[in-house]
């Protein structure tokens, strides 16, 4: 049960991974990348997140996803 509901909250907000990676990377040739690892952070937003808190949880994924395609980025730059 807890797959099939964490699944139907992935696929109602996969929006916020596009809308994140047309924001961080304009024009990146490594688009289709960035979607599939940000897939993957979407799905680990969900098991972390803590609707006790009092925010909304597209606004934490959507802060998730800027963090990890920031690090992406960094990762990247460094490496050359």
């Amino acid at each position: 049960a807890y797959f099939a509901l964490r699944d139907r909250i992935v696929l109602g907000n996969r929006k916020l991974i596009y809308r994140a990676v047309r924001r961080r990377m304009a024009e990146s040739n490594r688009s289709d990348d960035l979607v599939g690892d940000c897939q993957i952070v979407l799905i680990q937003a969900v098991a972390s997140f803590n609707p006790w808190i009092g925010i909304r949880f597209s606004t934490y994924a959507f802060t998730c996803l800027l963090r990890a395609l920031s690090r992406q980025a960094q990762r990247a730059a460094s490496n050359g």
